[in-house]
């Protein structure tokens, strides 16, 4: 079965938009079939803060509510996805940005001024709490062969630039690649190149 990456209608109003690529993308590809290119650079007011508390909200709570916590019940995980309600965020959105990070850098600020005097002051100011960060060198590393045998398709797929992933491929198990960068790369090459494979898409 061949399928279409996107409805007629859809593409449309994607080719109207200008996009940013990613690495290992081929631009050329894009271009050819009415993608502008031509803004891939992010204004002054992208990196304003609330604009990025809205691209959070968009772009990475979604997954964390459908993916992460699923998940982790799935395997039973000790998880937290972040509290969110409708009124919690509009209020969040309407305060002035140094209430949301402090001048000295501190965030949350609003909300950790509000509880002093309820929470105590040790666990207010630890500085000691961290995310915890999936091991990707470790698990690219352990999963060498497979992933060879997976990207090695990459070269059949024209949206992407196989010389990239083998490039970044090569970096990460080598142990020269950061986890926050071109690993994450990786795994979603990895997703395009399996759902490619396993679906028989093509890219016309």
């Amino acid at each position: 079965m061949t399928g279409q990456v996107l409805p007629v209608t859809l593409l449309k109003a994607i080719k109207s938009k200008r996009i940013s690529m990613a690495p290992g993308t081929n631009a050329d590809w894009f271009r050819r079939r009415g993608v502008d290119l031509s803004n891939t650079k992010q204004t002054a007011d992208y990196r304003k803060l609330h604009a990025l508390l809205m691209q959070n909200v968009l772009e990475t709570v979604p997954p964390l509510l459908r993916f992460e916590d699923r998940n982790a019940m799935a395997f039973s995980v000790e998880n937290r996805v972040p509290f969110l309600t409708t009124k919690l965020l509009e209020f969040a959105l309407s305060l002035p940005e140094e209430e949301i990070i402090s001048n000295k850098g501190q965030s949350k600020a609003v909300l950790l001024r509000a509880m002093r005097g309820v929470v105590p002051v040790e666990i207010l100011e630890r500085r000691d709490k961290i995310g915890f960060a999936m091991p990707l060198s470790k698990l690219n590393r352990q999963s060498e062969p497979w992933l060879r045998s997976v990207l090695a398709d990459a070269a059949g797929i024209p949206v992407l630039r196989a010389s990239e992933v083998q490039r970044q491929l090569a970096l990460t198990l080598s142990g020269q690649a950061s986890d926050t960068g071109s690993q994450r790369l990786l795994w979603r090459w990895l997703s395009l190149v399996t759902w490619a494979r396993e679906f028989d898409v093509t890219f016309d």
